[in-house]
């Protein structure tokens, strides 16, 4: 019997840690299409930085560089890859998703007249 309660017990340990480790790093500013963090200057001189978190998603460290980024006058818009990717994508949707989100992005500064640039930034530990 003790067994059975000790398994048991395991059992929503686990699926409790599980969950706090899925949704941690979930500190995004939109949920919908993309799970992105922005840090936004208006910047029209420099180019949109898109940064692609590693498969831990946006902890410290990713933070800590696009902080740094943003405070140098850049505009970023970071995917968190941990919750976007955490069920399985379609390749082409997510191209599509990606293009949309990043031609409304330049729509904006097209209408001034500035030429801005996209710079894709991906970081990964492992």
């Amino acid at each position: 019997m003790k067994t059975k309660y000790f398994i048991l017990f395991g059992l929503i340990i686990t699926t409790i840690g599980l969950y706090i480790v899925r949704t941690k790093g979930d500190d995004i500013d939109i949920k919908d299409p993309l799970p992105l963090k922005i840090w936004e200057n208006k910047n029209e001189t420099k180019p949109i930085l898109f940064y692609l978190s590693g498969d831990a998603g946006l902890g410290s460290f990713s933070k800590s560089i696009c902080k740094n980024l943003h405070q140098k006058g850049y505009d970023i818009y970071a995917l968190n890859s941990k919750v976007y990717f955490w069920n399985e994508k379609d390749p082409k949707k997510t191209a599509e998703i990606l293009s949309q989100f990043l031609e409304e992005k330049f729509k904006h500064h097209k209408n001034r007249h500035c030429t801005k640039n996209c710079v894709s930034i991906k970081f990964c530990l492992g």
